[in-house]
C-alpha cells in the first residue's frame, strides 16, 4: 500500500517505528465502504484519560508533543474528544449569558472557549496540569476571553469552589485520576445550585476485577501511580451520596475509539507532508511513543478492562430549599 512506503522512511530513523505505526494503521482502517470519519452525530468529546494527560516530570508538554496532539485532535485540544464536543455535552443545559459553568479538566481550553463564544456563558475552567493551564490562559487572552473563559491550574485533591457559585458543571477525565474522589464530588455538589446539572465524562472499570488491571493497561508517560478507577456503580453511588440524582448514563467507549482511529488515520495519511516537521530524531521518537501508548489504550478498551461513560446528574434540593423543576433527560448525545 502507498502508506507502507511512506512509513518506511520513519523506520529508518526510529527503531520499530514502521511496525508500530502500521499496527495502529491496520486498526484504523475502516471496513470496506466505511468512511474514515464517524457520523456527525457521533461527534467528539473533549476528555483526557489516564495515560493521556501530563507526566509528573517537568516539561510534560514540550512544543513537539503539543504540536503532535493538536495535529491529531485539533487546535486547542490534547485528546481525541476535541472540537465541537463541549457544545454537544452542554446541549441540554440551556446555557446563556446569564449563567455560570464550572469546567474541570479543561486541557488547553478549547472546549471552554467554544462554549463561551457560542452561548455567552461565563465559564470558570480548571486544569490539573499547570503547564497546560498556563498555555490555555494565554490562548484565552489572545481570543479576548480572559473573563468569559479563564483557565486556572488546580489540584483535584485539595480544590474548593464557591458554594452555590455555579448553575451547571462539566467534568471531563478528572475523577479517575484523583485519589480523594469522594471529597471532590462533595465539592462539586456544594458548588452547584439546587437543580444544577452535572455532566461527567470519565473512565470507569470494566469487567469484574478490572479495577486494578485498568490503570496498568493505560500507559502513564512516567506519572506516579494512579488510583484504580471506580466502576460505574461506584460512581453513581458516590454522586448519590453527595446529593446528586443520577438521571442517566451512556457508554461512549465506541465514540472514543472511533475518534482515536480517525485522528491517527488522518495523521498517518498525511505523513509524507509532515516529513519536514519530523526531521528531528526526538520528534520521530515522540510519534512512535505516542502511537504505542494509543495502541495500549485501545487494547484496554477493546478487552473490556475499562470503559468511558457519560453521566448526567442533577443536584438535589437541600433541606428547606425550594424543589427544583429541572426536567429529566437522557445524557447528551456525543
Amino acid at each position: 500500500m502507498a502508506f507502507e512506503a511512506e512509513a518506511g522512511w520513519l523506520d529508518e530513523r526510529a527503531e520499530g517505528g514502521r511496525n508500530l505505526i502500521l499496527r495502529l494503521f491496520r486498526r484504523a482502517r475502516p471496513p470496506a465502504g466505511e468512511p474514515w470519519e464517524e457520523a456527525e452525530e457521533d461527534g467528539p468529546l473533549d476528555v483526557a484519560l489516564p495515560g493521556e494527560g501530563p507526566a509528573a516530570a517537568p516539561r510534560a508538554w514540550p512544543r513537539e508533543r503539543l504540536r503532535l496532539a493538536e495535529a491529531l485532535w485539533g487546535e486547542g485540544f490534547t485528546g481525541p474528544f476535541g472540537a465541537g464536543v463541549a457544545g454537544r455535552l452542554a446541549a441540554g443545559l440551556g446555557l446563556d449569558a446569564s449563567m455560570t459553568l464550572l469546567y474541570l479538566g479543561a486541557g488547553l481550553g478549547g472546549g471552554a472557549r467554544e462554549l463561551a463564544q457560542a452561548s455567552g456563558v461565563w465559564v470558570s475552567a480548571y486544569e490539573a496540569s499547570a503547564e497546560l493551564a498556563d498555555l490555555a490562559m494565554e490562548r484565552s487572552f489572545r481570543a479576548r476571553l480572559t473573563k468569559k473563559a479563564p483557565v486556572s491550574p488546580f489540584d483535584p485533591e485539595t480544590a474548593t469552589f464557591r458554594r452555590h457559585g455555579f448553575h451547571h458543571a462539566l467534568v471531563t477525565g478528572v475523577l479517575s485520576r484523583t485519589a480523594g474522589r469522594e471529597r471532590l464530588v462533595g465539592q462539586l455538589a456544594g458548588a452547584l445550585r439546587p437543580g444544577g446539572q452535572l455532566v461527567l465524562v470519565d473512565l470507569v472499570a470494566g469487567a469484574a476485577g478490572a479495577g486494578e488491571a485498568g490503570p496498568r493497561a493505560l500507559p502513564r508517560a512516567g506519572r506516579a501511580k494512579e488510583p484504580a478507577p471506580w466502576t460505574e456503580a461506584e460512581t453513581r453511588a458516590a454522586l448519590a451520596a453527595a446529593g446528586f440524582e443520577v438521571e442517566a448514563a451512556r457508554d461512549v467507549s465506541a465514540v472514543y475509539r472511533r475518534r482515536v482511529l480517525a485522528g491517527w488515520g488522518r495523521f498517518l495519511g498525511e505523513l509524507g507532508a509532515r516529513r519536514g516537521a519530523l526531521r528531528r530524531p526526538a520528534a520521530r521518537r515522540l510519534v512512535v511513543r505516542e502511537c504505542e501508548a494509543w495502541v495500549g489504550r485501545l487494547k484496554a478498551i477493546e478487552e473490556g478492562a475499562v470503559r468511558i461513560v457519560c453521566v448526567r446528574a442533577v443536584r438535589r434540593p437541600e433541606p428547606d430549599s425550594p424543589e427544583s423543576d429541572s426536567p429529566g433527560a437522557e445524557p447528551p448525545a456525543v
